[in-house]
């Protein structure tokens, strides 16, 4: 078959070279130009994370020492308050010193530390107690100074007759939020149980 070519078919030919011009212009512009550019997106990604593993490389020996640093402060700075373990250790230490704790009160919450970073913070306490002796007192203040958690007692005053002496100690206990701010106790105060 022999095209014959005239003024129809010159335009035909025109019209379907067009249409094919059309169809390629409009289906890069809509379908192969935005899967280049995720792909330049995803390369140029790829090309910075490459270059931050290459910067920092990961080593388990690193996470162990980070692990390692993490649990020897955690004994003296724990992450969160933890009152309630520290009471329990309050109470211990004034049994064996022969002190009767009357009230546990705090005073303050997540206080800032001055000079330190913003997450480690302190609670303030005041603590009524009774004894029989002012060394007894002494003695419940040295253990605490003691103890392995940073313990900081900041006050000490009693009163009292031979025999019978009620005091009253305030101290500060620190420790690390570790960006968790976990669900610390209401402000107020606790009666220790026997």
């Amino acid at each position: 078959m022999k095209i014959k070519w005239n003024r129809e078919s010159a335009l035909v030919v025109l019209m379907a070279a067009m249409v094919l011009l059309a169809m390629y212009y409009f289906g890069h512009k809509n379908f192969v130009d935005p899967i280049k550019a995720e792909a330049e997106n995803f390369s140029s990604t790829v090309r910075a994370q490459k270059s931050l593993i290459d910067s920092y490389p990961p080593s388990e020996e690193l996470l162990a020492e980070y692990i390692a640093d993490s649990k020897s402060t955690e004994d003296f700075l724990p992450n969160g308050d933890q009152f309630d373990l520290a009471l329990v250790r309050l109470e211990e230490l004034a049994k064996a010193a022969d002190v009767q704790l009357r009230t546990v009160t705090r005073n303050s919450n997540q206080a800032t530390v001055a000079g330190v970073p913003e997450q480690f913070v302190k609670n303030t306490y005041s603590v009524q107690v009774h004894s029989k002796s002012p060394s007894n007192f002494r003695s419940l203040i040295d253990a605490l100074i003691q103890e392995e958690r940073v313990w900081n007692v900041t006050t000490l005053s009693y009163s009292g007759n031979t025999g019978s002496y009620d005091g009253n100690f305030g101290l500060e206990i620190y420790y690390f939020l570790g960006g968790e701010a976990a669900a610390l106790h209401p402000a107020g105060s606790s009666e220790p149980t026997d």
